[in-house]
């Protein structure tokens, strides 16, 4: 038997989408480039709404081992041809040493990152307004669940 030892790298790619075209745009994109992935359907669920998608993965294979960054292109070129077959506005490559978020929809960049930073003090104090209010809740009951005595 033989035993190959590899740096541990991933990557998955994160698209909104259904199932079946992405995998046949994976398949394509393997055999174009020489590669295999995994792909598992997921659910997004975002305020206002939820969609479907897919995770798709990628691994330093010991039987043909790469570098990190040979793998991270990798998923950056299909992360990139999704976008186009499945008629996606973004993605995002989420890997052992970096995320990345690639986005083609026009209003999206400096002013929804300043956006988001400063709406994250209010935020937080949003989220955490109910779990201060679910403590007192709770260490005023005596018993779990609720229930009586």
């Amino acid at each position: 038997m033989k035993r190959v030892e590899v740096q541990t790298y991933t990557a998955t790619i994160f698209v909104a989408g259904e199932y079946w075209p992405a995998e046949e745009a994976c398949r394509k994109f393997c055999d174009e480039v020489g590669l295999c992935v995994t792909i598992d359907a997921t659910r997004y669920v975002y305020t206002g709404g939820a969609e479907n998608g897919v995770r798709i993965g990628l691994i330093n294979y010991g039987r043909f081992p790469a570098t990190p960054d040979e793998i991270f292109a990798k998923a950056e070129a299909l992360a990139n041809r999704l976008l186009d077959w499945l008629e996606i506005e973004s993605a995002s490559i989420v890997a052992t040493d970096r995320t990345v978020w690639l986005s083609k929809r026009p209003d999206d960049g400096a002013a929804n990152t300043q956006a988001l930073a400063s709406g994250k003090a209010e935020v937080a104090a949003q989220v955490s307004q109910p779990i201060r209010e679910e403590q007192e809740t709770s260490s005023i009951q005596s018993r779990p669940f609720g229930g009586s005595r």
